[in-house]
């Protein structure tokens, strides 16, 4: 796992959900959307990436398409790529979430 800003784009079993940001410096990531801000740990073991992500909606006035409330918690699987990683998670409400994130600059 590169150190660097990624881009990442959120999809569902119903296309494309949104887009994001996030940095990841020694483990950590700190990343935002248009709709929550997020943190956590990473951790890798041979490329296969597992770590549990903090989420938070930006205002209590924005409505989640999905449902989510304020805040919860995402448990994120998958594996590094050639330029970044593919992560796949359960939302709250049993939404399967993927994501791909593409490093912009390290």
């Amino acid at each position: 796992m590169h150190n660097g800003h990624y881009r990442i784009v959120f999809t569902t079993t119903t296309g494309t959900l949104g887009e994001g940001a996030c940095l990841i410096r020694d483990g950590r990531f700190v990343g935002a959307d248009f709709l929550h801000h997020y943190h956590g740990d990473i951790r890798s073991d041979g490329g296969v990436l597992d770590f549990p992500m903090h989420c938070a909606r930006h205002s209590p006035d924005v409505v989640s398409q999905l449902g989510l409330p304020l805040e919860f918690d995402v448990h994120w699987t998958g594996r590094e790529t050639e330029h970044g990683f593919v992560l796949q998670a359960m939302l709250p409400g049993g939404v399967v979430l993927s994501a791909s994130c593409t490093l912009l600059a390290a």
